[in-house]
């Protein structure tokens, strides 16, 4: 965070965020929390596994709680 202005904050964001606004309003941050160590790094990506004929697979579970925006389900798994 560079300054407070407010209940708005500028934000030091990488370049990686391109165009983004780096002016947002203080009710919107969150604390940081760390990740759990029992789901692995963060920057991880996931291993492959291996299957009974040699072909490598990822394994991908249902979600189970889709959000709802605008009466509109996102991720939603039939």
């Amino acid at each position: 965070m560079l300054e407070v202005l407010g209940a708005q904050a500028i934000l030091d964001l990488p370049p990686l965020f391109g165009k983004t606004h780096n002016l947002i309003n203080m009710s919107r941050l969150k604390f940081f929390e760390a990740r759990d160590a029992e789901l692995g790094e963060g920057d991880a990506a996931p291993e492959p596994l291996l299957g009974l004929d040699r072909v490598m697979y990822y394994e991908i579970k249902p979600i189970c709680n889709p959000r709802t925006h605008k009466k509109v389900r996102e991720l939603w798994v039939e």
